[in-house]
């Protein structure tokens, strides 16, 4: 059983080197080194074939052999002298990008409520021609019938959504509810 563990370690440990696949394995072990690998207990003819069979390469050190002395040599391409490398863009500043879009959100803007506005009730949904919607935000009460009126939306000093129908000056609490 030694010896069988002992031809399977060496069968896995790959390619020895020439100097010593050319020596014997019994010359290349000391006494206590056979001896613990059972390989004293082999005949001659037995240690005369493992020697010969430690010496033959395996397969797949002639496949490495042969790919390593007729794969074609590959050269990266040198780049066309004429043509300039494409430089990539700068990345923007997320800072910036977020102050930008904070500055447009806060801004005073001009929006069209889309459609039929009959005024705002406590609870009210603004839809504007742009897609955005807006909800009523602060109690208040006003009935007026107009058909695509202009509002102005603002913030005002504590930072909350104003908006006021430009027709009549009357103002309300809003808040945005889609992004």
């Amino acid at each position: 059983m030694k010896p069988l563990i002992l031809l399977l370690a060496l069968a896995l440990a790959g390619p020895l080197s020439v100097t010593a696949a050319a020596q014997p394995i019994e010359k290349r072990m000391n006494a206590d080194e056979l001896e613990r690998s059972g390989l004293n207990k082999l005949s001659q003819e037995e240690l005369e074939f493992l020697n010969t069979w430690l010496t033959q390469p395996t397969a797949s050190t002639e496949a490495q052999k042969l790919t390593t002395e007729t794969a074609p040599t590959i050269k990266p391409a040198l780049p066309d002298k004429t043509v300039e490398a494409e430089q990539p863009a700068p990345k923007a500043d997320p800072r910036v990008a977020y102050e930008e879009a904070k500055k447009a959100l806060n801004a005073d803007r001009e929006l069209v409520i889309d459609g039929e506005f009959t005024g705002w009730s406590g609870d009210t949904y603004f839809k504007f021609t742009n897609g955005e919607i807006w909800q009523q935000r602060t109690r208040g009460f006003y009935r007026k019938k107009l058909t695509n009126p202009s509002v102005k939306i603002y913030k005002n000093k504590l930072g909350f959504f104003m908006m006021e129908l430009t027709e009549s000056g009357r103002k309300i609490g809003v808040k945005r509810v889609n992004k």
